[in-house]
């Protein structure tokens, strides 16, 4: 079995907070295709990447967890975007968004 390929996925996405996870080496440049497969979404075209980490888990093999920070207009929510990255079962990058809100600035 190859090693960045997860063996099994019981959820249908990685939990947002690694759980059960190691640190993962060298990517071999997964961490850009999951930029790169960012930079196709429209709602990602003003964010600006704050803190990264690269992990591993059993279910899911590489996870890319990145933080961003918004550009915002005023009266805006301050928001907290994240990125999860991962492949699937058939090898495809997948990409999954997830905003915090506050309503203090």
């Amino acid at each position: 079995m190859d090693p960045k390929m997860p063996a099994a996925q019981p959820l249908s996405v990685p939990p947002v907070t690694p759980i059960g996870e190691r640190p993962a080496g060298p990517d071999d440049g997964f961490a850009d295709l999951c930029v790169a497969k960012l930079k196709d979404l429209p709602t990602t075209k003003d964010w600006k990447l704050v803190a990264q980490r690269l992990t591993h888990s059993d279910a899911w093999g590489l996870i890319w967890r990145a933080e961003f920070q918004c550009f915002k207009q005023p009266g805006d929510i301050n928001s907290n975007p994240m990125a999860i990255c991962w492949r699937n079962a058939s090898g495809d990058i997948n990409i999954m968004l997830a905003v915090s809100e506050s309503d203090t600035a």
